[in-house]
């Protein structure tokens, strides 16, 4: 079972990085390169889930989408719709994951986004590129390095994950996980905790 939960951890934190990096690519061009209105607003709520505690967000999905949550309340009153417990397992925890590390893909890439001289995309316009393809050709090369940054570092921050996990796993299990299990409770297996933390 210790190479199924590797293999686990392992999808969840590339479809976790790929997915928090999209989006902070997304939010770092949408605060640089747009006149959206509430810019600080969005800086702001991008640290707040770095100073939550890990759990936080975990526990928030659960009240709203968890069996007795909100959304599944509201179905079920307005559409007789069953409630389902999508939440636990992969798509929950990659849904915590994704909330919380996203703000970090954004605070990494935002500064990517601004050293990109504007220069370069004005003198792609000039000579009658569109948008897609300035974005494409000159902006997505030049935040290359920028972008793989942002995935490895959420990458990293997904394995090493232990609140999401613990709380929305179900029987979704991962490496930090399985090394807490093989410690705490009735298995008392350091060799194995020992070897899933090397893994």
């Amino acid at each position: 079972s210790g190479c199924g939960v590797a293999w686990n951890t392992l999808i969840l934190a590339v479809l976790c990085a790929t997915a928090a990096t999209a989006l902070g690519l997304a939010f770092a061009l949408i605060v640089t390169r747009t006149n959206f209105r509430y810019k600080k607003a969005l800086r702001t709520l991008s640290v707040l889930p770095i100073i939550t505690p890990p759990f936080v967000i975990g526990l928030g999905l659960i009240l709203i989408f968890g069996r007795s949550g909100l959304v599944n309340h509201a179905l079920e009153w307005a559409f007789h719709i069953e409630p389902t417990r999508w939440i636990y397992g992969l798509s929950g925890v990659l849904v915590a994951q994704v909330f919380a590390f996203t703000p970090i893909a954004f605070l990494v890439l935002i500064g990517v986004v601004e050293g990109i001289a504007p220069s370069l995309e004005e003198a792609a316009q000039t000579l009658r590129a569109s948008p897609f393809r300035t974005f494409v050709d000159i902006s997505l090369p030049l935040m290359r390095p920028g972008l793989a940054n942002a995935f490895l570092i959420t990458f990293i921050e997904s394995i090493a994950d232990f609140g999401n996990p613990i709380v929305l796993g179900g029987n979704f299990n991962v490496l930090s996980t399985e090394v807490f299990f093989s410690v705490v409770g009735a298995q008392l297996d350091q060799g194995r905790a020992a070897t899933l933390g090397i893994l």
